[in-house]
């Protein structure tokens, strides 16, 4: 597909979305201009505008255009959400992004000061992975909406089939091969398995929650009482979860938005006095009556404790393998116990058995995912074995 990476075929959009849209911001805009203005003065400070900004704390973050425009966007927003933000069509058709000149993953957290640049395709068509909370490609309520109304447009049955993929694709990372759907369905408070699916292909539930319910069906989690499958905030309350700013006050972590660590969060006090933790840009949160009762928050701890976990990777042999999946462990800052290598030489094929520490379902599946997207690897699970 032909990609474009520049935004000259979308000049006659003129970023109508995101300019002059709350005169509440034209002073600090006209203040961030300036400063741009003042680093093209200064030859010798490249860095000058990243480094005020930084030094200043905003309630927002500000992000340039190839032009020079400025975008104001909520903390921890990516490029996707930059490129919804831009334009709807801007965002359908992403495909990657450059942050001050250099390629970066989708999912990278932007910063104030930052000069993006999104590379388009000739098709508008958004990728299902970026409603999957747990990879961290939307943080903002309104890219999620565009993408979600996107596949909302497609052929229902297409949608269920996706979504029926997604899952089954999940669940064999886990080694679950075999699962009563009706019993899924049940504990998941769907009519049928078709409205699940359909659920998890426009990403209204994350693809992770079906999964950890899986588990308890099959069994695994009694397997391996000593692995942590639940997720934070998510199911039952795991008291690990610290939250940082409630003084004497109990708290709920909100299924509308299911905040995790490294979310940017705010709490709602009930009429109880519970503090619901939401999303910073929930609009479910932000929509109500909350004047007076909002406050801010932050995560006191991330979950610590590791447990020791099996997977196996199949793969056709080639140089550089085990060197590729040992550094996406490296990067996800996972502890590798064990390697066996079985190599295949009829069929160029190799299997490789691991033994490595998490902590939580969210990264083993996300790790995973990454090993499976790997040249000649052809899957990635865990060994219940």
């Amino acid at each position: 597909m032909h990609e474009k990476a520049e935004y000259g075929v979308y000049s006659h959009w003129q970023y109508k979305d995101v300019k002059n849209e709350s005169k509440s911001y034209e002073e600090r805009i006209g203040w961030l201009r300036q400063i741009m203005d003042w680093q093209e003065e200064l030859e010798d400070v490249p860095g000058l505008a990243r480094e005020i900004l930084t030094d200043v704390n905003l309630d927002r973050i500000y992000m340039f255009t190839p032009d020079g425009d400025v975008v104001d966007m909520t903390p921890g927003a990516t490029p996707v959400d930059f490129a919804y933000r831009v334009h709807t069509e801007v965002g359908h058709k992403c495909r990657g992004a450059k942050l001050n000149g250099r390629v970066v993953p989708l999912n990278t957290t932007l910063k104030s000061g930052d000069r993006v640049e999104i590379i388009v395709g000739d098709e508008a068509e958004p990728r299902r992975e970026w409603l999957h909370e747990h990879l961290g490609y939307v943080t903002t309520a309104r890219a999620k909406a565009k993408i979600q109304t996107w596949f909302g447009h497609r052929e229902k049955q297409k949608n269920i089939d996706a979504g029926k993929k997604i899952l089954l694709d999940e669940l064999s990372h886990l080694g679950i091969e075999q699962l009563d759907f009706s019993e899924l369905v049940e504990r998941m408070q769907f009519d049928s398995s078709n409205d699940l699916f359909y659920a998890i292909a426009l990403g209204k539930v994350d693809v992770v929650d079906a999964a950890e319910i899986a588990a308890e069906i099959t069994g695994l989690e009694e397997r391996d009482s000593q692995l942590n499958l639940g997720l934070d905030g998510q199911g039952s309350e795991p008291r690990e979860l610290l939250v940082s700013g409630l003084g004497d006050l109990d708290y709920v972590i909100s299924d509308c938005c299911k905040p995790v660590p490294g979310d940017s969060i705010i709490g709602v006090i009930d009429d109880d006095n519970t503090v619901h933790v939401h999303l910073q840009d929930c609009l479910q949160a932000l929509k109500a009556d909350v004047y007076g009762r909002i406050m801010r928050l932050d995560w006191a701890a991330e979950v610590t404790s590791t447990f020791p976990v099996s997977i196996q990777v199949q793969a056709y042999d080639r140089a550089g393998l085990l060197y590729d999946i040992t550094g996406i462990f490296m990067q996800q800052t996972t502890n590798v116990l064990s390697i066996q290598m079985a190599t295949d030489k009829q069929k160029n094929q190799v299997t490789l058995k691991m033994k490595i520490e998490v902590a939580k379902l969210t990264k083993l599946l996300h790790m995973l995912e990454m090993i499976e997207q790997l040249p000649n690897v052809i899957t990635a699970r865990r060994s219940i074995s």
